[in-house]
């Protein structure tokens, strides 16, 4: 291939280029964390003869054990239509562990609208029995509620009063 056509590949794929999302396979530390969902994503990939429905989620890293952590972002969850229990079991707990979705359509609508959602994750390493490998995975444990903060937001009041403040017995404000 000449310098020239590789010119204009390049020009060509510049679109593509731009558009695509960089990818980490950086996971936390074991351990229990208070993430925020920044992200979803979806797509469709073929494996043979098979098309492939997969959900991508990225999260960011609200509180942990490690205050060095605070504000890094991990791919906390990757879902396919080879997963469905899986992704059943991850769909429920962001809808608040009332139930999981009825069929594919709404098993997308919760894994894609779910940017924002508040949760309690479990990080966990398992070893393969398979092949020996090492495989970290990210499991959604409990949906948190963040209305009252956003209410208090809302209102323009601060959740907590400012320290220094008199309480009374049952620590609101004097």
């Amino acid at each position: 291939m000449s310098d020239l056509n590789f010119e204009q590949l390049l020009a060509e794929h510049n679109k593509d280029y731009k558009e695509a999302k960089e990818f980490s396979d950086w996971m936390p530390p074991d351990g229990d964390y208070t993430v925020v969902i920044k992200g979803c994503d979806k797509g469709v990939s073929t494996k043979g003869d098979t098309p492939l429905l997969w959900w991508k989620h990225t999260a960011e890293i609200l509180a942990g054990e490690d205050p060095g952590l605070m504000g890094r972002e991990f791919t906390s969850l990757f879902a396919s239509s080879r997963s469905y229990g899986s992704a059943k079991s991850q769909a429920k707990v962001i809808t608040g562990g009332v139930s999981a979705p009825d069929d594919a359509s709404g098993l997308d609508a919760v894994l894609m609208g779910a940017t924002g959602a508040v949760l309690q994750v479990q990080i966990k390493t398992r070893t393969s029995t398979k092949n020996g490998n090492d495989y970290t995975n990210c499991f959604y444990q409990e949906l948190v509620d963040t209305s009252a903060v956003e209410e208090a937001e809302e209102a323009g009041m601060p959740e907590e009063p400012p320290q220094g403040t008199p309480v009374d017995e049952n620590g609101d404000p004097a």
